[in-house]
């Protein structure tokens, strides 16, 4: 008895490794053992009887594999491995590649490869911006099943923070905010552009130091400086005192407490504003004066001071202009699974050095980032940072630059705990080889930039 059960799951497991799955260009798939073949058609033992298939009727994959020597071969995988792919092509017939030496590998289809020429002009033609970025065709597509070992975006940032990788040579590099060029394969130069309206000349360089390693595992790490003439900043620090204001002749104190940009002039009883409210029919006057001089026999009550920022505390001068960082980053990849992309992880740390009056400070962030590769245009990022002088969006470190100081006559104002660890989640889309489209939690939220 269980010689005849070893038997019949021999027989069954036999059957399964024969077994193939064939899909057909009309959308049916077809899972059995291949019995025969010849030129035009293959026989297919199914669960449901034997079928001959038509060879025109199958999606046969084709694939762009390009190697580490800048070659590139467009062919059909025959056999696929640990170690060696077997490819037929259409010019120079059945070839093996080792793995190691393969860059990437990206499946296309069979009219894809033949008219790509074609689509290029297409993209230059009749519809101008939007046909050039590729919105309306790929829009429209759907790749989430294609084979790919890398993604079309590679990225030399996760939103604000460096990667280790750099620009490809003669790249140009253009986003709403910055643009930069690769200088050589493993070095790059960026500016925000946008610093030029306030006269901050301003100059990142990325150098890649090392790299190693092909699609299926391969890890970098880059340093560089990045240099301000005239720095804005971004980073936000406590502040918080008594303020002395006389009202009626009689000194009052009160207290003030926030977070505001840490260049911000010193907070001064000339930036506290005191409103009042008058219980008449004329309402809300904003002046004790404007109460008095509307019905000076009528009830009046102090309303909730405040702190101007227009021009006084949170006016920056001109003491914190010059700012150097210094930054590091290691990159490294892996490939999923049935050639799906990659996951690839980002450690670094910049040190930010800024001059405040007479005055160096010193600004460490540490961050660690992950991006997954969903489909060859799509990629998914996360983050978490340590910035213990970076505040999140609804804290007002993005439009106000601490305009939400606190005013208290009752006492002094408790320190705002913020914590020093932040997180970021967001995505960015290639629309095609040169347009890129992300949104992400943190500011500035939306990114856009082409490459050519």
């Amino acid at each position: 008895m269980l010689k005849k059960s070893i038997i019949i799951l021999i027989i069954l497991f036999s059957g399964l490794i024969g077994e193939e799955i064939f899909n057909l260009k009309d959308g049916s798939s077809i899972k059995g053992e291949r019995v025969s073949e010849d030129e035009t058609s293959i026989t297919v033992q199914t669960s449901f009887g034997e079928v001959t298939i038509n060879k025109y009727d199958l999606v046969i994959k084709e694939y762009i594999v390009v190697l580490k020597s800048g070659e590139t071969l467009i062919g059909t995988k025959k056999e696929d491995n640990e170690q060696y792919i077997i490819l037929i092509t259409q010019g120079i017939g059945e070839i093996t590649l080792d793995k190691k030496q393969i860059t990437s590998i990206k499946e296309v289809k069979l009219d894809d490869s033949k008219n790509d020429v074609q689509k290029d002009n297409k993209a230059k033609g009749l519809f101008g911006l939007i046909s050039g970025t590729g919105i309306v065709d790929n829009l429209i597509s759907n790749d989430r099943d294609a084979d790919f070992t890398e993604g079309q975006e590679q990225l030399i940032s996760l939103f604000a923070d460096p990667t280790a990788h750099t620009l490809k040579r003669s790249t140009l590099y253009m986003s709403g905010l910055s643009f930069g060029f690769g200088l050589t394969d493993n070095a790059q130069v960026t500016t925000k552009w946008s610093g030029f309206f306030y006269g901050d000349l301003n100059l990142r360089l990325k150098y890649k130091a090392y790299s190693s390693g092909n699609w299926e595992k391969q890890s970098a790490f880059a340093i560089g400086v990045d240099y301000h003439q005239r720095w804005w900043p971004n980073k936000y620090k406590w502040v918080s005192g008594p303020l002395i204001k006389t009202v009626e002749g009689i000194d009052k104190t009160y207290y003030y407490g926030g977070w505001t940009s840490i260049n911000s002039n010193e907070i001064t009883s000339d930036d506290l504003e005191l409103n009042y409210y008058c219980s008449n029919e004329q309402g809300y006057y904003g002046t004790q004066d404007e109460c008095l001089a509307a019905d000076p026999n009528n009830s009046w009550e102090e309303d909730t001071p405040y702190i101007n920022l227009d021009g006084g505390a949170d006016d920056p001068d001109d003491e914190l202009d010059y700012m150097v960082e210094l930054f590091g980053a290691y990159t490294f990849s892996k490939a999923r699974a049935n050639l799906k992309g990659q996951i690839t992880h980002t450690i670094g740390a910049r040190a930010l050095i800024a001059r405040n009056g007479d005055d160096w400070e010193l600004f460490p962030r540490l961050y660690y980032g992950v991006d997954f590769d969903i489909t060859p245009r799509f990629k998914v990022i996360s983050m978490i940072i340590y910035d213990q002088y970076m505040l999140e969006p609804y804290q007002g470190g993005f439009f106000s630059d601490g305009e939400e100081l606190e005013v208290s006559s009752e006492g002094p104002i408790e320190e705002s705990k913020v914590l020093p660890v932040h997180l970021d989640f967001g995505f960015i889309y290639a629309f095609n080889n040169n347009f890129r489209f992300g949104i992400h939690f943190q500011q500035p939220w939306l990114g856009f930039y082409w490459k050519f």
